[in-house]
């Protein structure tokens, strides 16, 4: 996907709740997300990838995630965002330089993307036989743009997200590294090309040309505005036991310890699980089979 903000992943979360995968999703995400209270130990837990942008730590990380989970048999999709970071005015400008000293188009509605991190992803994927195809996604916004977490708390979210998803087999993709980086190239140059007919159309009437859209499921959407209201609720409760709870303030605490303790040692709950799995499940297996 193109990261056009650094809340795409999270407008993704409504598109995949629609299409029954939710629980089934994985995401890349920048490590310093893992130490937010709350929502980075519930990430960590859910067994997202993150990263902390030193090549030989990330690359030994996601080669272990990526075997554990296909070893469990779970087959998420992995998101991943090849840019690297997301298009603000400082990273475009980065990119133009970039593009500048390689020779290369400037682009305005994406950034260059890594070529090297996405060909080695593939390839490890294919190594641990956890890949069938490669979703291409493109973000656009037709109205407003959020770029920062403090507008959202602040209830300021964009009225429309739009997705433009196309799948290619893995059997369509190149085999050879050099192959690979010509094809995400390839992807990049055709996701300017279409953000670009994108924002060129009044506001009221941008869409993805070419592609069918699909109606919203208003039961479902239903069932989300109701799950909200239910957290709504229980965030009160959570405040209320706060001030009111000594017993609670305690237990909060203790688990505030253990989820810190647990990403300094380990890196996260994530990290803790697959530490777990390989101690004992691996081991047992051996034994099993060693013993028929």
């Amino acid at each position: 996907m193109n990261h056009r903000t650094r809340l795409d992943w999270m407008y993704f979360f409504s598109y995949l709740y629609h299409n029954r995968v939710l629980n089934r999703q994985k995401i890349t995400l920048k490590s310093p997300i893992k130490w937010v209270p709350v929502i980075g130990w519930s990430l960590q837990t859910a067994g997202y990838i993150f990263l902390n942008r030193k090549a030989n730590s990330d690359e030994e990380n996601i080669r272990r995630s990526l075997k554990y989970f296909e070893e469990l048999g779970c087959k998420p999709n992995t998101l991943i965002f090849p840019e690297g970071t997301d298009l603000s005015p400082n990273n475009l400008s980065r990119s133009w330089a970039y593009s500048e000293r390689k020779g290369m188009p400037k682009y305005d509605f994406v950034l260059h993307p890594r070529v090297k991190g996405f060909v080695w992803y593939v390839q490890t994927l294919r190594q641990v036989g956890g890949i069938q195809a490669v979703h291409d996604i493109t973000v656009g916004y037709p109205d407003d743009i959020v770029c920062n977490e403090r507008k959202v708390v602040l209830g300021h979210l964009p009225g429309q997200v739009h997705f433009h998803i196309k799948r290619y087999s893995i059997d369509q993709l190149p085999l050879d590294d050099k192959g690979l980086e010509d094809w995400i190239r390839t992807r990049w140059q055709e996701k300017e090309d279409r953000l670009h007919k994108f924002y060129s159309q009044e506001h009221s009437k941008r869409l993805f040309d070419g592609c069918q859209y699909r109606q919203p499921n208003f039961f479902r959407a239903g069932v989300l505005w109701l799950v909200l209201f239910m957290w709504c609720i229980a965030a009160c409760w959570f405040i209320k036991l706060i001030l009111i709870s000594w017993p609670f303030r305690i237990y909060c605490t203790l688990l505030s310890v253990f989820f810190v303790s647990v990403t300094v040692k380990y890196g996260g709950m994530g990290r803790l699980e697959m530490e777990v799995y390989e101690k004992l499940h691996k081991p047992a297996l051996k034994w099993a089979v060693k013993n028929n």
